[in-house]
């Protein structure tokens, strides 16, 4: 969906902010901390962004501050090896496909921040970071 949809959708606004060469992470004007939306320039709407201090779940219940026990748990059989610092599951369900979920793990193992949506834009870091 469009940046126009998507603020028909939720009923706010989502302000124009700074972003990379393909994409921009946009905050929800009166939504929560933490929480952006991940648009390429062509203005789709292709992930969410979920970082401190926002204490939004996955809709399996994993969050922030969720252990990588936890992670690999619920989403047994659909994460990628683990590595120390990522954790990336790919749903194994038709309708989900070139979508992911990727967890970003903190120094204890814990989850520190994720993002979900298509596979090139589940990535971890601000739009035009590295």
């Amino acid at each position: 969906m469009s940046r126009s949809e998507a603020e028909h959708a939720i009923g706010a606004r989502i302000p124009e902010g700074p972003g990379g060469p393909d994409c921009k992470d946009l905050s929800i004007e009166g939504g929560p901390d933490g929480l952006l939306l991940r648009f390429s320039n062509d203005d789709r709407l292709v992930a969410v962004y979920v970082l401190s201090p926002a204490s939004i779940s996955t809709a399996s219940g994993i969050h922030r501050g969720s252990t990588q026990a936890e992670v690999l748990a619920t989403y047994a059989g659909e994460v990628e090896e683990p590595s120390t610092d990522e954790l990336v599951f790919t749903p194994s369900g038709a309708q989900f496909q070139g979508k992911v979920i990727t967890f970003a793990m903190d120094d204890n193992g814990d989850v520190d921040r994720f993002i979900a949506g298509e596979e090139e834009f589940a990535v971890p870091l601000p739009c035009g970071g590295d």
